[in-house]
């Protein structure tokens, strides 16, 4: 979180040198899955992502961005239940949650006129887990339950991030926003016994961003 601080702050100094700062809000739907060797027929599975978002123009169209979002990745997953007898329960679709608090940091290009501009990003996405559990649904007269997994997932998060984005300038502050970025992780999901699994999926944000300054 200090080094986050630090480099807001050295951002927000370079208004000297006639940038453009922003600060914007965004929310929208993700679809993410795991590309993994260990895992077999998983699916998408939809959640939420959502927060602030930081960007710096420069009068060249060169953008520099930072945001803070709570983003929820996860897959869907069949498990087959076994019982005493050896025969075979029917198959249940569970869902795979985690839930991070990501920091988007990107760098790219916008091209367009006044009213309407597009923006185009790479960069990193460093996250930090705040929960995991698998959601069992219920099944032979069994509840339904959420099982912690934090113990076999790892805390830590980095991915590779694509995002494109189309702007639509209300007036000289206020701006709308469409989003679409795609990420695939870098780093291990879960322990050593799911070792090959990476998060990766679509996002579609919507939202708003205000000029600071004059």
């Amino acid at each position: 979180m200090k080094y986050l601080i630090g480099v807001l702050s050295i951002l927000m100094s370079l208004s000297v040198f006639g940038q453009t700062h922003s600060l914007g809000v965004k929310s929208g739907l993700s679809m993410t899955n795991v590309s993994s060797s260990d895992f077999v027929d998983t699916k998408f599975n939809p959640g939420f992502t959502g927060g602030l978002a930081y960007d710096l123009e420069f009068e060249n169209g060169f953008h520099l961005g930072i945001d803070i979002l709570s983003a929820q990745k996860g897959f869907g997953l069949i498990i087959q239940f076994t019982n005493e007898t050896g025969l075979n329960n029917p198959r249940i679709d569970s869902e795979w949650v985690f839930k991070y608090i990501a920091f988007p940091m990107k760098a790219g290009l916008s091209v367009g006129d006044s009213k309407f501009s597009g923006i185009f990003y790479a960069g990193l996405v460093p996250s930090f887990l705040t929960l995991t559990e698998v959601r069992i649904p219920s099944f032979d007269g069994i509840a339904a339950q959420r099982l912690d997994q934090r113990e076999v997932v790892e805390n830590f998060d980095i991915g590779g991030l694509l995002e494109a984005g189309l702007y639509c300038k209300i007036n000289e502050k206020f701006s709308l926003l469409g989003v679409l970025d795609f990420q695939h992780s870098f780093s291990k999901t879960a322990g050593s016994a799911f070792a090959s699994a990476r998060h990766y999926g679509m996002t579609f944000s919507v939202g708003a961003k205000y000029k600071l300054g004059s």
